[in-house]
Order: structure tokens, then sequence, then C-alpha cells
């Protein structure tokens, strides 16, 4: 298995064919006989499943064909490996003549994704100044319009002031146009205002930025603050809300380990501690 693949899609066509073709046809690997290990325990294998532990003697013996049991699945365990060597060791061979040109070809796609991504990222952000900026138009346009209501209101009971005064020294014409000026100029003020207020609340007209063939997108999450989100879901949880409690996944590879320092005096609100026997069987000789 020394002939090497070549990377190139036409010699990969000629060469690959014919080199894979003799190693694998040359390739020899003989099924598995583990009958003869067996039949060394056959007796063991009967015997085991109907024994009643009821003494330390019959403990004892099961030990003992427990042990045997080991040595004969053990040895074919060895037997299985020495057998599907070869087989791994084809797969090796295939793997080392195909992966670098695919990972050659990989590594240019994640870079050019990278690039294309950074570009779509660009244009988004682009996008989000331009429309912020139009937002702020509306926003200081709406404060500007409602500046000038609130000054026609104040210049209209002005006139109205005066408007008073016009009409108790016998002008009633005078004053009444004063007044009429003056609730025109508040009605104008107010509906410049108006249009400018519903301008903030209205869709601006988005620059839309088509996205690229062939850019597709999921949402995600990641947890910023742990300690707020573990507060949050606990505040939810006590006015009964479950909903969120399966957003705290349990790390069952640390509670263990708590476990196994503080052992019985483990004392958590909802864990328990568990004790878990465990036997270890030795090996015993089997003759073939």
């Amino acid at each position: 298995m020394n002939q090497q693949l070549a990377l190139t899609p036409i010699a990969s066509a000629t060469a690959a064919s014919t080199a894979i073709k003799v190693e694998v046809r040359n390739l020899v690997v003989t099924g598995p006989d583990i009958q003869g290990l067996l039949s060394a325990v056959a007796v063991d294998m009967e015997i085991a499943p109907t024994m009643v532990i009821d003494s330390d003697d019959m403990a004892a013996d099961l030990i003992e064909m427990l042990g045997r049991l080991a040595t004969v699945s053990a040895a074919i365990e060895t037997e299985r490996k020495e057998r599907t060597a070869p087989l791994l060791d084809a797969q090796k061979w295939l793997m080392n003549g195909y992966s670098p040109a695919r990972t050659q070809l990989d590594g240019l796609i994640a870079a050019g994704k990278i690039k294309l991504t950074a570009y779509n990222r660009a244009k988004a952000e682009a996008q989000r100044i331009a429309e912020e900026a139009e937002a702020k138009k509306r926003r200081d346009a709406a404060a500007a319009a409602a500046q000038l209501e609130a000054e026609a209101i104040a210049a209209a009971q002005e006139s109205a002031r005066k408007a008073e005064e016009l009409s108790k020294a016998g002008s009633e014409q005078a004053a009444q146009a004063m007044v009429t000026q003056a609730m025109v100029q508040v009605d104008t003020a107010r509906q410049v205002t108006a249009v400018a207020v519903q301008a903030i609340y209205t869709a601006p007209v988005s620059s839309y930025s088509a996205p690229l063939k062939g850019t597709s997108g999921t949402w995600s999450a990641e947890v910023t603050d742990k300690a707020a989100l573990v507060k949050y879901i606990g505040l939810q949880v006590a006015d009964g809300n479950l909903a969120l409690l399966s957003l705290l996944d349990v790390s069952d590879k640390n509670i263990k380990a708590m476990a196994k320092l503080q052992q019985a005096n483990l004392k958590i609100p909802g864990i328990k501690p568990v004790f878990t026997e465990s036997i270890s069987i030795r090996k015993q000789a089997v003759a073939a």
C-alpha cells in the first residue's frame, strides 16, 4: 500500500481506479472463528444465568465463572481487532489519498464564505446606519414642529389678550380679525406637528439590499450573563411558570464530581446522592 494517489481529478480517475482495485482485490480477511473459544466456557455459559447466590461459596463460584467468561470475551476482542486491522489500514490508506485535496478545497471554500459573510454584514450595517439617520431626521422634524406649535399657541394667547384690549377700546372688527388669525396659526402648527409625529411611526422607505445568491442564515442565541439568566428563570419558576426551565441544563459531570467528594454528605435541594456498587472481576485461566 505504498502507491500514492494522485490529487488532480484527471489523474485520480485513472490512477485510483487501478491502484485501489489492486490493493482491495489483494486484501484477504478471514471470518472470525470464535466457536473454539466459546466451547471452552460452554458449561459456564449455561450455569451462570441459573445460579442463585445464597452463600459466600456460591458467590465465589460465580466470580470464578465470570472470570473465565471475561477471559474468553477479551480473547474474542483481541481476535476481532486482529481481523479488522487490514480493513482499517485500507481505510486509512484511502483517507490519506483523498484527504489532502479535500482539505485544501474545503479551506478555500471556508475562506471565501468568511469574505462573503463580512461583505453581507457590512452592507447590513451601512443600511442600518442610513435608516437610523433617517429616523433621527424625522424625530428632529417632529421636535421642531412641536416647538413651533408651542410658539404658535403662545402667540395666539398673546393675540387673544390684545384682541380683548381692542374689544374694550371699541375695535370689535380688528379684535375679531386678530383672534381668527391666531386660531389659523394654531391649527396650522398643530397639523404640521401631527404630520411630523406620524412620520416617526411610519416605516421608512428602506434601501433594501438583496442578499447574494446562495446566502442563507439562521438565528441563534448566546448566554452573556448566566447569573442574570438563572435569576430571571428562578423568578419565573417561583411564580409557577416552568416554560423556561429547560434552558437550565444540569451538568451531570459536575454533579457526579461533587458527589464523589461529598458522598452521602451532599445536601443540595433537588439533588440526592446515589451510591452505585461495582464488582471487579479478575480473569481466570481457561483450558482450551
